[in-house]
């Protein structure tokens, strides 16, 4: 097994060796050296990331450290400067809060370091607002104000203003939100990222969260909204009428009780406890299962999702069962064992209990913020 794992490294490395040799040499652009190399673009970035981390940090500005320490060292933060851009700007951005400087606008500065200015004057304002405002505030008290008028200008803020009032009250993105008020795309993002700071924040803070909750129709982390394209609605509508097909005659019956069901409902009925069923699987196909393993008289309501997808969502299947027994969600506790179970509860009001003999893992429940996690349905019962 090492001997091929060895070989394959090898053959990798000889196949990219024109390429990277012409990486750490040459000004050319990946894909131009992939056209003259014949080898994939995705694969020698890969190798590039995987392998010659070095060479990346080298060619984006960035002092290569040890080679213990490359694979470590980011191109890029979560969010902020590239290197590149740290790299290219950063002696004019020094010059930019140097008092030996303080004579030279923006622009000046710019030429002086041979930078565009619009490009100098998008950096300081993105990255380094404190700086350029406590320039500007000296070069008032200096008295060399150079008449140039600051802040956002009232025709760009009446321009825009529709469309901040939509990203301040809609989860619509930037991309949407120009369409829809026939605004240019990256005058309404430089437009929020210079003058809105706040709003900025806000929706940096709702794709964070994202990240780790996406949900259908929802903004995901990189901004997009969480919905499949016309041509992966009709694929997934196809598979899922297999699916059902497959399901509705064979599936059902492949299912089997988590060890000690039938011993945890009976003591939360002997309890008097009301138990009710809350599962994403269609009711038809729920009913046939709880009656096949003989569990169905243990629940006072069985709710599920329905076929024509008004009720899909774990969230919607939960507010069925509460809607249809009258029950307060700060009264109920979820049990389940998929990160689902915790969105939805959490969605709804209603503390979770993730417990590890199903399908979940103890990382997934504290990844999602499950209220509680129990080794056993034993476990849970301490809590009921």
């Amino acid at each position: 097994m090492c001997d091929r794992i060895q070989k394959t490294l090898s053959q990798t490395k000889e196949k990219y060796r024109e390429a990277v040799g012409l990486y750490g040499s040459t000004v050319l652009s990946v894909r131009a050296i992939c056209a003259r190399c014949g080898v994939s673009y995705a694969g020698l970035r890969s190798y590039l990331y995987k392998y010659r981390r070095d060479l990346l940090l080298s060619r984006h500005g960035v002092a290569v450290p040890p080679v213990s320490d490359a694979a470590h060292t980011r191109l890029r933060g979560r969010r902020g400067q590239t290197a590149a851009a740290r790299a290219k700007y950063g002696d004019a951005i020094a010059a930019c809060g140097d008092a030996k400087y303080i004579e030279y606008n923006v622009s000046q500065i710019a030429h002086l370091f041979g930078m565009n200015p619009t490009g100098l004057s998008n950096q300081l304002r993105a990255h380094c607002p404190g700086l350029l405002e406590r320039r500007e505030r000296e070069r008032q008290r200096l008295g060399l104000a150079d008449n140039q008028q600051r802040g956002v200008r009232p025709w760009c803020r009446e321009q825009y203003a529709a469309a901040v009032e939509l990203l301040r009250t809609t989860e619509m993105t930037v991309a949407e939100v120009a369409e829809r008020c026939g605004v240019s795309f990256t005058g309404l993002r430089q437009h929020v990222c210079f003058y809105h700071k706040d709003l900025q924040q806000r929706r940096s803070e709702l794709r964070e969260r994202a990240k780790t909750q996406k949900r259908k129709g929802h903004v995901t982390g990189s901004g997009r909204r969480h919905e499949p394209t016309a041509g992966s609605r009709e694929r997934y509508r196809e598979a899922v009428r297999l699916y059902r097909e497959y399901y509705g005659e064979t599936g059902l019956f492949e299912n089997e009780l988590i060890p000690g069901t039938v011993e945890f409902l009976t003591e939360l009925k002997r309890r008097g406890k009301r138990v009710c069923l809350a599962t994403s699987k269609p009711e038809k196909f729920s009913v046939r299962i709880l009656e096949k393993f003989g569990v169905d008289k243990y629940f006072d309501f069985i709710g599920a999702a329905s076929f024509d997808s008004s009720r899909s969502s774990k969230l919607a299947v939960i507010q069925y069962v509460l809607e249809n027994t009258g029950a307060k969600p700060e009264e109920c506790l979820m049990v389940g064992d998929r990160m689902h179970d915790i969105v939805g509860a959490h969605d709804a009001g209603i503390k979770c209990a993730a417990v590890l003999v199903g399908f979940g893992s103890r990382g997934e429940f504290a990844e999602y913020g499950a209220d509680y996690v129990c080794e056993t349905l034993d476990d849970v019962l301490k809590l009921v």
